[in-house]
């Protein structure tokens, strides 16, 4: 049978130590006796249980943690008028939490013979501040210009002009009027009349090298017979 049971008539002393506050808590229970818990932040806890009487059956006391954790606690030692347990430091939760202990003979349970909280003085938490990315830029890359290349302008090559060449005609050497047919050992003598500048063919004569004096030659009289 569990029976309720509530401290609520016990005093609870609190005590300043180290990091934390330290707690007596607990009372004490007519039918069976007394209980006190000892415990701070981040140190192990005491209970310290004194009977009534001596017990004739084996007592149990449960104790909870609000992280879920549990230690159940066997009266078996030899001191037949109380029970002094320890929880260890490092099997209590870290930072503030509750508890509850409930105590158990034979049949019959009494549950939260002490309920209590350890308050740890815990440093605030800062808030995380992520380092700032400062953005990283890329270096401008200028175009590459490539260099104008003026075109090669080829000298202008005046045509070359052959001169014009007349066609020379061929000379007939029977043709004598052509003049350069004319034989150089023959000249002709001046006939042109000094008063009236015009030539007198009558007298004009031909000198050769046949006909050193230009003589005219003397037309053949028909029926010379002398």
């Amino acid at each position: 049978m569990k029976t309720p049971y509530f401290a609520a008539a016990a005093a609870a002393s609190l005590l300043a130590i180290g990091g934390g506050t330290a707690y007596a808590a607990g009372g004490y229970n007519p039918e069976w006796g007394n209980i006190n818990v000892n415990v701070s932040c981040g140190s192990q806890m005491n209970l310290d249980i004194t009977y009534n009487e001596a017990p004739s059956s084996q007592w149990t006391f449960e104790v909870t943690a609000s992280d879920g954790s549990s230690w159940t606690l066997v009266d078996n030692d030899s001191d037949l008028m109380g029970f002094h347990p320890i929880i260890p430091a490092d099997e209590l939760p870290d930072g503030t939490y509750s508890y509850t202990v409930d105590a158990t003979y034979g049949d019959t349970t009494w549950t939260g013979v002490v309920e209590d909280t350890v308050t740890c003085n815990e440093p605030p938490v800062e808030p995380t501040t992520e380092p700032t990315v400062e953005p990283t830029t890329e270096p401008t890359v200028e175009p590459t210009t490539e260099p104008t290349v003026e075109p090669t302008t080829e000298p202008t090559v005046e045509p070359t002009v052959e001169p014009t060449v007349d066609p020379v005609e061929p000379i007939d050497p029977t043709d004598p009027t052509d003049p350069d047919t004319t034989d150089p050992d023959v000249t002709t003598p001046d006939t042109t009349d000094p008063e009236t500048g015009v030539i007198d063919e009558s007298t004009t004569t031909t000198v050769t090298p046949e006909n050193p004096d230009g003589a005219q030659p003397v037309p053949a009289q028909p029926n010379y017979s002398g």
